[in-house]
């Protein structure tokens, strides 16, 4: 009784991986990329970043435990989204199911569902926050010391170190 429940088991198993890997493979191909990248563990999620537009550093980084669950899951959704489709179905594809449907479905590649630029974390700043005339001509009068405000010396010329002022006679 044992024996057939492992059988059993292993022929869903089976099952789920082969509709799994001839999903996958046809989805690449519905996107423009070649249908074996879907069969090379790291290169798939590579490939998967480039077809919903991220980095592919994103895909890269689906191979770090426990966060890298973060990265593939965020790859399917935006791949369900990239094919038009609802977040319910990038779950599907999350689970292996949803990749023979979207494969072997009526779904149409749509584009990138990513928008360059977008920041791999929610909430992330994507660089430093523009400064108020940051790049343009410093003003009249910028640099030079306040009215009222004793001025330095001025800097050592170069060859030569600056002379002590000369006593007063």
């Amino acid at each position: 009784m044992i024996g057939l429940f492992f059988l059993f088991f292993w022929l869903v198993y089976l099952a789920v991986i082969v509709a799994f890997v001839a999903g996958a493979w046809k989805t690449f191909e519905k996107a423009g990329k070649p249908g074996w990248a879907a069969i090379i563990p790291i290169y798939n999620a590579m490939t998967m970043a480039e077809i919903v537009g991220r980095d592919q550093v994103f895909g890269i980084l689906t191979i770090i435990p426990f966060v890298g669950l973060y990265f593939a899951v965020v790859l399917c959704l935006d791949m369900a989204k990239s094919f038009g489709k609802e977040v319910g179905f990038g779950v599907a594809m999350i689970f292996g199911v949803g990749w023979a449907m979207l494969g072997f479905g009526d779904a149409t590649y749509r584009g990138p569902s990513v928008a360059p630029g977008t920041p791999m974390f929610p909430g992330q700043v994507t660089g430093p926050a523009p400064q108020p005339g940051y790049g343009q001509a410093p003003q009249p009068g910028y640099g030079q010391p306040a009215p009222g405000v004793p001025q330095q010396a001025p800097p050592p010329q170069p060859g030569g170190y600056p002379q002590p002022p000369s006593p007063q006679q």
